[in-house]
């Protein structure tokens, strides 16, 4: 290929990319009736998702209610409120990042952090602010 701004060739990835033929299919809209909307206080030590090949606990040891799926994770030493739904478009506005949804996160009981391992002075200062209470910003 060649760059016609400055006619050196450019440099090509190797990767090939190519279109679906077939249109993705949309589902129709779920109505308020048929919407499902579960709020589950995850446990710790319990995985987010409905299956495991490893025989863990799993949200299907809590949650009999058929076709529903988590709206973002925990992770599975935590603990804390889980939304589950079946509404595709609602999921899709919790979890989208570009939809900049507003999330509240609380620790509780924080023992020790080790953000860089022998860097003492620093994890105490974390620890202070974290223990104290304070806002911090993932953007």
């Amino acid at each position: 290929m060649v760059n016609k701004a400055n006619s050196k060739p450019r440099r090509s990835s190797g990767r090939t990319y190519s279109r679906p033929t077939q249109k993705r299919q949309v589902k129709k809209a779920i109505s308020p009736e048929q919407r499902k909307v579960v709020l589950f206080n995850k446990p710790f030590d319990v995985l987010c998702q409905f299956t495991d090949d490893q025989n863990r606990k799993t949200l299907a040891d809590f949650i009999t209610i058929k076709d529903v799926y988590a709206a973002g994770r925990l992770d599975r030493d935590s603990e804390g409120l889980l939304l589950l739904t079946n509404c595709g478009k609602l999921q899709h506005t919790l979890t989208e990042p570009n939809k900049k949804t507003a999330k509240t996160y609380y620790f509780k009981e924080l023992e020790k952090i080790i953000i860089h391992k022998g860097d003492k002075s620093f994890n105490d200062n974390i620890s202070k602010i974290l223990k104290k209470g304070s806002s911090l910003s993932l953007a």
